[in-house]
């Protein structure tokens, strides 16, 4: 990433219910339509399985969620 790409981008800790919208949007697109990993859950969006454990970071464009990391520190792990 260069320096002109670097800035246009926002990184934070997820804040809103907003932001979770868009979160659970980017989930679905990604995990639902273009993997397709899980089944579709018929809303076009896709909540994680360890969302209430969850801390989540995520990446901003134009105030647009375009990237997510979501992390917690128990025994169970994605599959």
């Amino acid at each position: 990433m260069n320096r002109k790409t670097a800035h246009r981008y926002r990184f934070k800790q997820l804040e809103t219910p907003a932001e979770q919208a868009q979160v659970n949007r980017l989930l679905y697109r990604t995990f639902v339509l273009e993997i397709p990993r899980y089944e579709d859950p018929g809303c076009d969006s896709l909540v994680d399985r360890f969302h209430d454990r969850n801390l989540y970071f995520i990446s901003l464009r134009d105030q647009q969620v375009c990237g997510v990391l979501a992390v917690h520190n128990g025994p169970d792990f994605s599959d």
